[in-house]
């Protein structure tokens, strides 16, 4: 009864462990598949979106017509050009995203205005009355789901719009992975003089010429047509157009044609597939745990089998009874899965970076992902009892039925043994791989996390302002504006420090330069610096400190001398270490257009990672915002108050300065800093180390059944030696020898994988390779010392036995 009763808990924990092991690997795959498919496999909700393809950068509309008339790839073809609107309503400004289109563009897409009417031919006639179809969150957020909205005017810009229809709700747009997505719809209404344009955007000295218009193209594939071919037809007709308008130099080299899918996915699809390898390899590592622990207990059973052997039960009666257990196991696995997958959905939703929320947000289970999980739990139906079914179905019934518990016999060297032992190198292998990749990944996000980023961002908010006339903007009245509003934004109490700066920690313009002690030349032949313009107060706000010279101050005003602030590396290597204040520097500025600046340098301060913390430390300029013509900045200020009140009190402040203009956006800097440089690599770390700690759990339960397993089965042998006057920590010492083997035969393999695989997260790196011999070391020696933990336990147990009780077994 006792025994009966042992059997009956070993069984119910074998289950329960099994069951566990599977649904934690499952539900990981799932839940990353999951992503995968509604990101990189689902289609777009667009009629044909797998035929979906536009080159790489805009092109001008002559060249999009004699693409048009000379392609035999296209089924369809449209042009659309993204822009910025601003919304008056209530005495708010709010910010829009816009997309003008050429007729076609709907209908290759396959949508029709939920209500309303779509654009009419003659609407994309030049001087047509300025109509407008709102996007269905536009006019649920903005305008509160009013169907009286239809024939009513808006204000965008400014100038007022006849509302003609709205989009339905499932018709979402965007055309890069860094765009939002798009709010209004216009009729693309192009002059003949844009229309005959070739060569690429005309330039003025003012910057391009106004009647000078870029567009994007996108095509719809004809039927049977693959990418392949439609690039080679496309470049085709480019080199024909190269050779007929030489001028037009950026012709060859943005020629190349991506699918909508992969441009609205951008830097994701890169992340999305070595996650769901690790999921897959944590899946595997599950398989191969329990398909461990099935083979132990098929090994365990061989007398029961051997019996049903000689009763008449045919080989692949009893092969059967175990792929059955199997499935059981599995399925019971899958069902434990589904709940664990969802949470785990919700959990990689929460944790994202918010520039791959969007992404995530849409990600949910369809019948791809039950298919997968179909497909996985038939895996691990394979997996996990093929092995025991034919080691255990061919087994030598004399032999079988003759052995007794603890014997030795001849398991130890047999077929079961073996299997077993060559499970385990495998999931120690797939758990050293992981290991090393979430080390690779902890040290890195190590090292970015204590970067010194060259300015204090606490305490710091970041306010985008507005102005209602986006498109057509008034440098004087936007510098007349900004001056005024810090000076009323310094009289709040809770102001420390106040200053524009163009800094949004996102990117970074590039303005070519030489100096006085280097060569001049051409604008696009001289080196280039990162750059920015600041008001006076940014660099005492930002706690960047002052090397040599004095910042910028406010007699730095438009008509004054320029003047510069560099930063240490551009004094270094242009200056050769030596005081640069008070020589000058040239630079060609962006407004306008590569006009020539001759500038002192009045000051010196150190490198900043206002950049990225990837981007390497380079030359910086940063020229005073008061000299400048530039119409649109951010307000950065240093404040205690709580984010809610300091917004609310600027919002008011901004009100009060002019009524134009409106706070957009308003968010702390430790935020922005935090999305742009960190975020991505705590999410990463964070699966990563989820994965190989999954793993290590589950390997080291693995390697303790293995070890349990093995020592019971040597159990007699280890009686002998003991009675023969051996010494146990010798005894000891063998059994662990052994263990070691296995272990680093795991190992071995683990790091001949991670050597190849890891080169798949380099770019996921900052300041260490893939290869860093001290991440492999470590994790070698972590891993091989839970190893032999995990075998020491069962072996000290086994040296406990009486000797005289081992040997009576026989």
């Amino acid at each position: 009864m006792h025994y009966s009763v042992r059997s009956l808990i070993r069984s119910a924990a074998f289950t329960v462990s099994a069951v566990l092991t599977l649904a934690l690997g499952i539900a990981s795959a799932t839940a990353l598949f999951t992503i995968v498919n509604g990101v990189l496999l689902h289609p777009l909700p667009y009629r044909d979106s797998g035929r979906l393809l536009e080159p790489a950068e805009p092109m001008m509309a002559a060249d999009f017509r004699d693409i048009q008339s000379q392609n035999n790839v296209f089924e369809q073809m449209a042009m659309y050009e993204q822009g910025r609107y601003v919304l008056s309503k209530g005495g708010e400004a709010q910010f829009l995203t816009s997309e003008a289109i050429s007729p076609g563009f709907f209908s290759m897409l396959g949508v029709a205005p939920l209500f309303g009417r779509s654009f009419e031919p003659r609407e994309y006639e030049p001087g047509a009355a300025n109509i407008v179809l709102l996007s269905y969150a536009v006019w649920a957020r903005s305008f509160d789901s009013d169907p009286r909205i239809l024939g009513s005017s808006i204000f965008l810009n400014s100038r007022p719009y006849i509302v003609i229809g709205v989009l339905p709700r499932w018709f979402r747009f965007k055309d890069r992975w860094f765009a939002g997505d798009t709010d209004v719809w216009l009729p693309l209404a192009l002059t003949p003089s844009q229309l005959e344009q070739h060569g690429g955007p005309k330039w003025t000295p003012k910057g391009p010429a106004q009647d000078s218009y870029s567009v994007q193209i996108i095509g719809c594939l004809k039927r049977g047509v693959t990418i392949e071919k439609a690039q080679r037809n496309f470049d085709g007709i480019l080199e024909r157009l190269a050779a007929e308008y030489p001028q037009d130099k950026a012709l060859l080299k943005n020629s190349q044609l991506y699918s909508l899918t992969s441009l609205q996915a951008g830097p994701i699809a890169g992340i999305l597939w070595p996650l769901f390898g690790g999921a897959a390899l944590l899946l595997l590592v599950a398989c191969v745990n329990v398909s461990g622990l099935t083979l132990a207990r098929g090994l365990a059973r061989r007398r029961e089998m051997a019996i049903r052997s000689v009763l008449g039960a045919p080989r692949r009666k009893i092969a059967g009874h175990f792929l059955i257990e199997s499935l059981l196991l599995s399925f019971s696995g899958a069902v434990l899965a589904i709940p664990i997958s969802i949470g785990l959905l919700d959990v990689f939703k929460f944790l994202a970076p918010p520039a791959y929320a969007p992404w995530f947000q849409h990600a949910g289970i369809d019948r791809w992902v039950f298919l997968f999980a179909v497909l996985a739990v038939l895996l691990c139906t394979v997996f996990c009892g093929l092995l025991t079914a034919v080691v255990c179905s061919r087994s030598d019934p004399n032999s079988d039925l003759k052995s007794r518990v603890g014997s030795c016999s001849n398991l130890r060297t047999g077929r079961g043994f073996n299997a077993q032992k060559w499970l385990l190198i495998v999931q120690i292998g797939a758990a050293m791989l992981l290991l090393v990749a979430a080390s690779l990944m902890g040290r890195s996000l190590w090292l970015v996390l204590h970067e010194n980023l060259g300015f204090d961002p606490h305490n710091v908010a970041m306010v985008s302002l507005l102005s209602a006339n986006y498109q057509n903007p008034d440098a004087a009245r936007s510098k007349a504006f900004e001056q005024q509003l810090l000076d009323n934004v310094k009289t709040l109490p809770v102001i420390q420090l106040a200053a524009f700066s163009q800094v949004d920690f996102k990117g970074v313009a590039e303005l070519p330069f030489s100096t006085s002690a280097s060569p001049s030349g051409p604008a696009d032949s001289l080196p280039t610096a990162y750059w920015w313009g600041v008001t006076p107060e940014f660099f005492s706000l930002m706690h960047i400190p002052l090397v040599r010279g004095r910042y910028f101050s406010n007699a730095d005003a438009l008509n004054t001398e320029p003047v510069v602030v560099v930063n240490q590396t551009l004094a270094h290597i242009f200056f050769s270490g030596s005081n640069p204040v008070g020589k000058r520097i040239t630079y060609f500025t962006y407004d306008p257009l590569l006009k020539k600046v001759d500038a002192e340098i009045v000051g010196v301060v150190p490198d900043t990672k206002m950049t990225g913390f990837r981007l390497p430390a380079g030359p910086e300029i940063y020229t005073c915002l008061w000299q400048q013509n530039w119409a649109f900045a951010s307000l950065f200020v240093r404040s205690d108050a709580s984010h809610a009140a300091l917004v609310s009190a600027l919002r008011e402040k901004i009100r009060q300065t002019d009524q134009g203009f409106a706070l957009l956006d308003a968010k702390p800097v430790e935020q922005a800093v935090e999305e742009s440089f960190f975020a991505r690599p705590k999410f990463l770390t964070f699966l990563f180390a989820a994965f190989s700690l999954l793993a290590l759990m589950l390997t080291i339960v693995g390697i303790f059944g293995a070890a349990a397993l093995s020592v019971t089965r040597r159990t007699r042998e280890i009686g002998i030696r003991v009675a023969l006057g051996a010494q146990k920590k010798h005894v000891l010492k063998t059994v662990l020898w052994d263990a070691s083997i296995t272990c680093l035969s795991g190992v071995t393999i683990g790091v001949i994988a991670a050597l190849v695989l890891t080169r798949l997260i380099r770019s996921w790196l900052y300041g260490i390779s893939p290869s860093d011999p001290i991440t492999f070391i470590v994790s070698a020696i972590l891993l091989l010392v839970v190893c032999l933990v995990a075998s020491y336990i069962p072996s000290r147990r086994a040296l406990r036995v009486d000797p005289a009780v081992t040997l009576r077994y026989e």
